[in-house]
Order: structure tokens, then sequence, then C-alpha cells
């Protein structure tokens, strides 16, 4: 939420934009928005995801092998758990190997992102069906599978009324 503020604040060019389908979309003009107006708030969401997308520092998706997996010219080999009991304490420990994809490459592939990976447009999921909540190989934000962030509707949901009740900048 503090990061998309921050963009929001460094990028004047959305807050119109933004602060005006929000006010749109609120049921009474109060704080009160609905599930059906948050899930129209397009250009709202798709700031949000090139937020996400731009931020560069999620390391979140972290996974072991439960087979041998080709990743390139390497075999990742599986990974097994094993447990000791050592003067009655439990000890869980990984023989294996985890994999920790660097989200920040997979957020910058042209063929998912487009040619100007490189920079900042607001805009750019707008019409394309992926939401900021989505999850997928190119969008690590809140993880992947079924270990992704169960919370992520909740913690996009609560940015667009937030971006324009609380910041006052509209």
């Amino acid at each position: 939420m503090v990061w998309v503020l921050c963009e929001l604040a460094l990028r004047p060019q959305y807050q119109n934009e933004i602060c005006d389908e929000i006010k749109c979309l609120s049921e009474d003009g109060s704080t009160n928005m609905t599930n059906e107006s948050l899930k129209r708030a397009v250009v709202t969401d798709s700031f949000i995801r090139e937020v996400m997308r731009t931020k560069g520092d999620t390391f979140s998706t972290v996974r072991m092998a439960v087979k041998d997996v080709q990743l390139g010219k390497y075999i990742i080999p599986k990974g097994l758990f094993t447990l000791l009991f050592r003067k009655k304490t439990l000890i869980l420990f990984n023989t294996g190997y985890t994999v920790h994809p660097n989200a920040a490459l997979a957020h910058n592939n042209p063929s998912e992102v487009g040619e100007n990976a490189d920079e900042f447009d607001g805009r750019r999921w707008l019409e394309k069906g992926k939401p900021a909540a989505m999850t997928g190989i190119s969008h690590l934000a809140f993880g992947l599978g079924r270990w992704a962030c169960p919370g992520r509707f909740f913690a996009v949901a609560g940015k667009p009324s937030t971006l324009y009740f609380r910041s006052k900048l509209c």
C-alpha cells in the first residue's frame, strides 16, 4: 500500500484519472465500495499491478522440487524433508534444493509485458484481463499456484478506496 501511494505521488499524471474513477464507482460518495464496484476500478487496478511489477524486490515464491526437474541445462533434484528427534525435540531440515525465481526477470519478460518493459505504464494492463490480484509465471508478486497468497484479493481491494479516501489526493 505504501509503495502504491509513493508511486502515485511521483506520477501526478495518474492522480486525477484514478480519483475520478473511484469517485464515480463509490456507491454513495462515501468510503463504501462494493465488490462489484471494485471490480470496475480497472484504471486503479492496472496502476496497482504496474507498481507491483516494477517494484523489483519480490522474491516471495520459493519452491522445493518434488521430482527431478530440468531447468535449462541443469537438473534440480527432488528435495526431501528429514525429521530427527534429538533430546525430545523434533528437528525438520531440508536435504534437497529450493528454487528462488527472480521475479524482476519474470516481470520484465517482453513476451508478457511488451517491448517497453523498462518503462512504467500505469495503463499497461487495461483491457488485458490480467488484474493485480492474479498470479502466474509472469506476475509473482503474490506467489504462485496453490501456495499463492490467499489475502491477495483483500490487499488489492483495500487499495483503491484508501488511495482516494485516506490520502486525500482528490
